[in-house]
């Protein structure tokens, strides 16, 4: 007698048990899952899917099965899909993607799907367990701030004055003015080399004054000469404003 766990209802008794009654248990409990289950043959074609994916999907079981799933996708991204998919498949690597599904009301959301190729350890079969979660709020969510980030980027790069903004991190960020200023991208920027534009006898007291910013949590001002190739090419004001975990470097011509 063999059991998945101590005192299983899913087991062999002297042979008793059918193959057909233990699938139907590990069906049920497939189908009281919360989220999109398919499940795929070693050429990635759909075996099977769980009532919640028949349900979310609008569709029959046998319109999903062979690659009939991939037809619920937004058209836009059926050809890409197809693509990572058979890729995923060929080289039996993870899938790791978020795709637009239309639903069963027609209308399209966000689905995170997850899979992983599994193999039987007596026939050497390979199974794939696939795993979609509805993640439309989050997606959208995740959209809006992108879009927000770039137009307040925007915004700053049309700013009459030199900004970056530093996390814990480091520099994340420059403005278009301030890169153009210095000659310099935000990737050079990134290790404490922007000092560099720095003149050195002013340096000391940027340095001090970005401390002391970030220990007060004040706004801090200073005047330094900048530089650019070993030459002086002008006087500006340097502002440190703290604003939770970030500081904004804002500098202006004197």
């Amino acid at each position: 007698m063999s059991e998945l766990g101590p005192k299983s209802d899913v087991a062999w008794i002297g042979g008793n048990r059918s193959v057909d009654r233990t699938r139907t248990d590990y069906r049920r409990i497939v189908d009281s899952v919360p989220a999109c289950i398919l499940v795929a043959d070693a050429e990635g074609q759909i075996v099977y899917a769980n009532k919640v994916a028949v349900a979310t999907l609008g569709r029959s079981l046998e319109d999903l099965l062979g690659a009939g799933w991939l037809k619920s996708l937004d058209a836009s991204l059926i050809n890409e899909a197809e693509q990572t998919w058979q890729r995923c498949i060929q080289k039996r690597e993870p899938l790791n993607a978020i795709w637009r599904f239309r639903q069963h009301d027609h209308s399209y959301r966000w689905q995170h799907l997850k899979a992983e190729p599994t193999t039987d350890g007596d026939s050497g079969a390979i199974t794939w367990y696939i795993l979609g979660v509805d993640v439309d709020e989050q997606f959208k969510v995740q959209e809006a701030l992108k879009a927000s980030e770039q137009e307040a980027r925007e915004i700053l790069d049309r700013v009459p004055a030199m900004i970056s903004i530093r996390t814990e991190e480091g520099i994340a960020y420059t403005n278009r003015r301030l890169s153009d200023y210095v000659g310099a991208v935000i990737t050079n920027l990134r290790d404490g080399s922007y000092l560099d534009h720095i003149h050195p006898d002013d340096r000391k007291a940027v340095v001090d004054d970005h401390i002391k910013s970030s220990e007060r949590g004040q706004t801090m001002s200073s005047i330094a000469c900048a530089v650019k190739t070993a030459s002086i090419v002008g006087f500006i004001r340097v502002q440190n404003h703290i604003c939770a975990q970030t500081e904004a470097f804002i500098a202006g011509m004197r």
